[in-house]
């Protein structure tokens, strides 16, 4: 789908691991065959993992220094950009399907542009504390977006830029702050799924 070949290399991000592309669906990595999903599953760094084990493979890979999800998205778009330019509709008359493709576009883009994380969205008051797990150490909740330590103020990201052991960090240094976060043995981001599939917000 997104023009990688059998035998090219792919990078597992968490751990920047080279893994090589054996079939349209695996990857082999140490002489066993893996879907994206099950080698993140198998081989996610404790510090990354969420509550649920499910993990959405191409979320976690990257090709020549593209995620797989940013690419199959640019492969979706030109080719919805191409069909839009080809079809030729009567007039007045909406092309077959145009509701659909509509309203899948409306999900992709709820499900990929999601808005900020904020306290309020999982009921975590200020005053109230959370646990940042690579470390261990206690942090303060003192407004919607930001935590205190040592008397500072920081987002979540910002604090796991700042604090993130040397030996898990990212090249990139561009962390989702929730993930890192528990919240009375909860993962922030599980605390978010389970409040969206609730439709408390």
């Amino acid at each position: 789908m997104v023009g990688i070949a059998r035998g090219e290399s792919v990078l597992f991000d968490p751990l920047q691991l080279p893994v090589k592309v054996v079939s349209d669906k695996e990857v082999s990595f140490d002489g066993t065959n893996y879907t994206l999903s099950g080698f993140a599953a198998k081989f996610m760094p404790e510090e990354f993992q969420i509550h649920s084990e499910q993990y959405q493979g191409s979320r976690y890979f990257s090709y020549q220094g593209k995620k797989l999800q940013a690419l199959r998205m640019e492969k979706e778009n030109a080719f919805s950009s191409v069909s839009s330019r080809t079809a030729e509709p009567k007039p007045n008359e909406k092309p077959e399907g145009y509701a659909k493709k509509r309203d899948s576009s409306k999900n992709r883009e709820r499900n990929w542009r999601r808005t900020p994380f904020r306290f309020s969205l999982v009921g975590i008051l200020p005053g109230e504390h959370l646990v940042f797990v690579p470390t261990g150490v206690v942090v303060e909740v003192i407004s919607d977006t930001l935590v205190r330590y040592e008397e500072r103020e920081y987002s979540l990201s910002g604090f796991t830029n700042k604090f993130m052991p040397k030996e898990s960090q990212f090249p990139s240094k561009a962390y989702r702050g929730p993930k890192f976060f528990t919240y009375r043995g909860k993962n922030l981001v599980d605390l978010r799924l389970e409040k969206e599939r609730e439709g408390k917000y």
